[in-house]
């Protein structure tokens, strides 16, 4: 039997999903599609083109991920309960990048005019971080690798050592009283 005569059987003489022409496409509703993607992926990309992405958490994540696809280390051999972690995990760490992005959309983060307490930094201190760590870690428990989870650690700890006190420091020199009372009442992380 002849693929067309299945189709035109199961469909009992009805024209089938299958054997429709494609749709037309206008030159007009070629320009509308092209005009409104670039509208908004200008505007996607201008509001991520503010969020500093964390080096070392993607370098975390790219020399663990390779470790791992060279010689997997399991965390625990029942993966499901990784899995629930880290489907967690995930989307509350890119939650909470997104709601800290959205917080500072009116600065440039790599030279703050203001100092910004509001939506997330009214909790922390350091949201994105804690996000960032927060999506390596969910990465980390999906995968069930020790080694991605061994180089997430290590990525949040030389931020928690290093450059989160950097940023402290300089926050410190160009707002002075007004960050140290911004220390005092919002934590370092939650």
């Amino acid at each position: 039997m002849v693929r067309s005569q299945v189709i035109g059987e199961a469909d009992q003489g009805r024209r089938c999903f299958l054997s429709r022409a494609p749709p037309r496409i206008t030159l007009a509703g070629l320009l509308f599609r092209l005009s409104w993607s670039r509208a908004m992926s200008d505007r996607v990309v201008s509001f991520w083109a503010n969020s500093p992405i964390p080096g070392t958490f993607v370098a975390a994540m790219l020399l663990g991920g390779g470790l791992h696809r060279l010689k997997a280390r399991r965390i625990s051999p029942d993966s499901r309960t990784l899995r629930v972690a880290g489907l967690a995990l995930l989307p509350l760490g890119l939650f909470l990048i997104t709601w800290a992005m959205v917080a500072v959309r009116e600065i440039r983060i790599d030279q703050p005019t203001q100092l910004v307490t509001r939506g997330p930094y009214a909790i922390s201190r350091n949201p994105m971080y804690l996000g960032w760590a927060l999506c390596s870690l969910g990465t980390s428990l999906l995968a069930n690798s020790r080694r991605l989870l061994t180089a997430t650690i290590a990525a949040g700890l030389y931020h928690h050592l290093v450059e989160i006190p950097r940023e402290e420091e300089y926050l410190l020199a160009h707002f002075g009283q007004e960050y140290r009372s911004y220390r005092r009442h919002t934590r370092r992380y939650l």
